[in-house]
């Protein structure tokens, strides 16, 4: 809670700590010494290790009920009241406008990133969080619920009962520099759709093994994620591929903006699809000038569907067991092209607006 680029009290409010580094370097510099301030520093410290360990045992880590930080980093802040206090009672002018520039300094931070009209941002990472895991993907490795959730923007893993919730793992950064990856027992198993699948070391592939895979000059590094007890990490039934897709696939599926996609409901799945026969269990979602289809594997022998659009565009079935591409199409305005799907594995259709 001290450190994370997301919920740390260091990252969300640094005034906090300039103050509190603030107050021990006058007191350094000033010569303070009294077993009355060791005392109070110990006692400081002593309870905020205990407020930290136990926000340790919080089953939910990566909540609401705050603009930024973890609530439980809150717990933290009544630590710089001692260290401002102990400033004021020195004697002097110099102590005291310390003490009211670094209160203002620290009120002044707050604004305008906490004002109370600001929604609560638990499902998107901070600014800090992103530059990290894209321009040095492997720095930071936070605990795994925290990134699952706020790489894919929605919580994990509870939707309507039969409905599948696509927050969960595997997950990545918009372009993959960094993903998190789930061991399946499989030497490549499951990755994002914006990743290229690839081979993981055998400490990665045990079941439910949780690693980052982050990129770096020349192939991939594989880093173990933090321990979470308290977060099972449930792999993906659906939004997934792996095997040895070839350059023009992986390409093709980086393309599209996975990260703006959002669930089509039910009843609206007819907007895209302007009819389709026998393909059974379906999950949509969309972005603008793309959607995508998830097709499960019951589905009578003759399936088709018959996409619709609205520009110019291309159609791409994928095998997400064997990561090739089943079959390719273009789709033009008003003229429904009917594509059949084979019939026994799971397979996805990718369509995207021509640019």
């Amino acid at each position: 809670m001290l450190g994370d680029s997301n919920l740390g009290i260091l990252a969300a409010w640094p005034a906090a700590a300039l103050l509190v580094l603030g107050s021990a370097a006058w007191g350094v510099v000033s010569g303070a010494r009294s077993r009355r301030r060791a005392a109070d520093v110990l006692a400081l410290g002593v309870g905020a290790g205990a407020l930290l360990l136990l926000s340790t045992q919080a089953g939910n880590v990566n909540h609401g009920g705050t603009r930024g930080m973890s609530r439980y980093a809150l717990w933290l802040v009544p630590v710089v009241v001692p260290a401002l206090a102990g400033l004021g009672q020195r004697e002097g002018w110099r102590p005291r406008v310390l003490v009211l520039a670094l209160g203002l300094l620290s009120l002044l931070s707050l604004f305008p990133g906490y004002l109370p009209a600001r929604p609560e941002r638990f499902l998107s990472p901070t600014p800090l969080a992103m530059w990290l895991w894209t321009r040095h993907p492997g720095v930071e490795r936070p605990l795994p619920e925290i990134f699952a959730e706020r790489t894919w923007g929605r919580e994990s893993p509870h939707y309507p009962p039969g409905e599948e919730s696509p927050g969960v793992l595997p997950a990545a950064t918009a372009h993959c520099e960094t993903a998190l990856v789930r061991g399946d027992d499989t030497p490549v198993g499951r990755w994002p759709l914006q990743c290229e699948p690839a081979a993981k070391p055998q400490a990665c592939r045990r079941t439910a093994a949780l690693c980052y895979a982050v990129a770096g000059p020349g192939r991939r590094r594989f880093l173990p994620a933090p321990e979470q007890a308290a977060y099972r990490g449930d792999g993906l039934r659906r939004w997934y591929w792996t095997g040895a897709p070839d350059t023009a696939l992986v390409r093709a599926m980086a393309a599209v903006r996975w990260a703006d996609m959002g669930l089509v409901d039910p009843g609206d799945e007819d907007y895209f699809l302007a009819a389709r026969h026998g393909v059974g269990r379906i999950q949509l979602l969309t972005s603008e000038g793309a959607f995508a289809v998830w097709f499960d594997r019951r589905r009578k022998e003759d399936a088709w569907v018959e996409p619709r659009v609205g520009a110019p565009s291309t159609a791409r079935f994928v095998d997400p067991l064997a990561g090739r591409e089943l079959a390719r199409a273009r789709l033009l305005p008003g003229a429904p092209v009917r594509l059949r799907l084979p019939p026994a594995t799971p397979a996805f259709l990718v369509v995207v607006e021509d640019e």
